[in-house]
């Protein structure tokens, strides 16, 4: 099953991906120093909407609750017989609550938020909104990465975000691929977001962070408010640790609403 999502993931998917950073946030500025992507939680991302999975366990027929709840019981106490997993299995099944499967709805979410990690990234580099809010209103930089580089050094899946206008709603029974249904959930977001064009490496959270080499690196780009301070600072590093990163700066298209990259390094 997960080799179907990482083989889909890289089919289709930019050469390059896109991380927009501001460099006066020292964890921003870590990235390129330390040579280190962090995963996030969903907790921390900006759009509440995004990873609240609309589960429904309140749909699920009298019989699919039994056989959930038979299957719950058989894992948790494989020592019962069948004739005493049936009986138990329909005196929970006839006890159980909307409550209670408005709890159990609660839990799975919040089971899910907090067990995957993900890394959001862009396939663009000229995204004057992107540019506006991630990289301190031009005045950051953006990290080129070769996606199939990353890919294998994050060991774990690629997902092109998908923009919808509405959740769809996963009804866990004791039938369900749980994964199959969840993992394509993963990258579900509103239509508002969609220039974007985001993609996401996402990874059960066993750890905070992943490290990169200087090859993983294909591009920096640096925005185009950015101070000469920066600018000087960002180069003397690219210099010494990103000896073959193309280096560019972003300009202001002199009569058109865009940007323009121009080569520095």
């Amino acid at each position: 099953m997960l080799e179907r999502y990482i083989q889909d993931g890289l089919v289709g998917a930019p050469d390059v991906l896109y991380k927009y950073r501001s460099w006066d946030d020292k964890n921003h500025k870590d990235i390129l120093l330390s040579k280190r992507l962090y995963y996030s939680k969903a907790d921390s991302f900006n759009d509440p909407f995004d990873i609240n999975i609309k589960i429904s366990y309140q749909s699920l027929t009298e019989d699919q609750l039994f056989d959930m709840v038979k299957k719950i019981l058989n894992e948790n106490e494989p020592h019962l017989s069948e004739e005493f997993l049936i009986r138990d299995a329909k005196r929970i099944a006839k006890e159980t609550t909307k409550q209670t499967l408005i709890d159990r709805e609660k839990a799975q979410l919040d089971l899910i938020r907090n067990t995957y990690g993900v890394i959001c990234l862009s396939s663009n580099n000229k995204s004057i909104l992107m540019w506006s809010y991630y990289a301190n209103s031009h005045a950051g930089f953006v990290i080129g990465f070769n996606t199939k580089k990353l890919f294998f050094k994050s060991a774990g899946l690629l997902g092109e975000v998908h923009y919808v206008d509405k959740y769809s709603t996963i009804i866990l029974n004791s039938g369900i691929d749980v994964m199959e249904h969840i993992i394509p959930q993963l990258v579900y977001k509103s239509h508002v977001w969609k220039h974007e064009g985001e993609y996401r490496f996402i990874k059960r959270k066993t750890i905070d962070f992943f490290e990169f080499s200087s090859d993983d690196v294909d591009e920096i780009i640096l925005g185009a408010n950015i101070s000469v301070k920066d600018e000087q600072e960002i180069i003397s590093i690219c210099k010494s640790n990103y000896p073959s990163t193309k280096i560019y700066k972003m300009l202001l298209h002199s009569t058109k609403f865009q940007l323009e990259l121009h080569n520095l390094l």
